[in-house]
């Protein structure tokens, strides 16, 4: 639609874009990304209400358990107040920013341990036990919602901590990914599974933090410390390296297969946009993992004696 007298610009849902005399056109130019993305918030509303809550809710809950784990380690855990020094082999106060590593580490294992069961069942539901194209884009579980929210309440409680700890700004980025994907989820409500399947590599942060923990006490080195690593390498293998690019693979083959059920949003440039952003994410986070798959690799097998470690003079 275009108004006599007016340049012909594009026109969003929100209705028409009137130019007055003298103005350029750009001032009133709209995008139909943000224009869809208008639109979902408005009709959504009630259930992005309740996002809101269950986000804040969680992200309330990640500090109180974090509290909680100063309280527990300061009482119960040693190696909380201090560590050893390498050098000296002598007790060394941890610093304040050392304690806040160690509690979000704690809140992180029991966090990705919950999201990985409630992403777990929503794949089971959702993929796994049928085989429904149009269950696989717009089917939600309570525990899809449930995980969607957790994931990104606690990935704005983990930023917070790396402001309070220090962290550099390479840090952040895999969380603006997280954040990104699953807001597109949520503002939609569609493409749980796919948020869901891609989730489960949520599990790999169990043992994960299970061996930074240990990592940080006297079990160093000992069978927990092992087997915890032995977990993690094979967690990486399973959720990582295969299982997320697997999903990546789904969601292309019921573009080109079901394009008629395989989408996000109605909008052309919305929907395109959700595939360049989950497609461009998905390629970076999958090769963060292979380096991290690398390392963690490397470590095992120094772990376990096949790779011989460096004597240090």
């Amino acid at each position: 639609m275009v108004v006599a007298g007016s340049p012909r610009v594009p026109v969003g849902v929100s209705g028409v874009c009137r130019v007055s005399e003298g103005e350029s056109q750009w001032a009133c130019r709209r995008m139909p990304f943000m224009d869809e993305l208008q639109r979902l918030v408005s009709e959504r509303s009630e259930e992005l209400t309740e996002n809101g809550r269950l986000i804040a809710m969680y992200f309330l809950g990640c500090w109180g358990a974090h509290l909680i784990s100063s309280v527990v380690s300061s009482a119960l855990v040693p190696s909380y107040t201090s560590s050893v020094n390498k050098d000296t082999n002598k007790p060394t106060p941890r610093t304040m920013k050392e304690k806040i590593v160690w509690d979000m580490n704690m809140v992180s294992l029991v966090a990705s341990a919950a999201m990985f069961a409630l992403y777990f069942k929503t794949f089971l539901e959702l993929f796994w036990n049928q085989s429904d194209v149009e269950q696989r884009w717009a089917g939600t579980t309570i525990w899809s919602m449930h995980a969607i929210n957790l994931h990104i309440a606690c990935t704005i409680y983990e930023a917070t901590t790396y402001v309070l700890s220090g962290k550099e700004l390479q840090f952040y980025l895999h969380h603006v990914v997280v954040i990104g994907n699953c807001s597109y989820m949520l503002v939609t409500g569609r493409g749980h599974l796919w948020c869901s399947w891609l989730g489960l590599v949520e599990g790999t942060n169990v043992p994960l933090c299970s061996l930074t923990f240990l990592g940080s006490t006297s079990f160093k080195g000992g069978l927990l410390y092992t087997l915890s690593g032995v977990m993690l390498w094979i967690s990486y293998v399973v959720l990582r390296v295969i299982s997320a690019p697997a999903a990546m693979y789904y969601i292309y083959l019921d573009s080109q297969n079901h394009p008629g059920s395989a989408w996000i949003s109605k909008d052309p440039e919305f929907n395109t946009g959700w595939y360049v952003f989950v497609y461009a994410s998905g390629a970076f986070l999958w090769g963060l993992s292979m380096y991290w798959f690398y390392l963690i690799t490397k470590g095992l097998l120094k772990a376990i004696g096949v790779i011989k470690k460096k004597k240090t003079p």
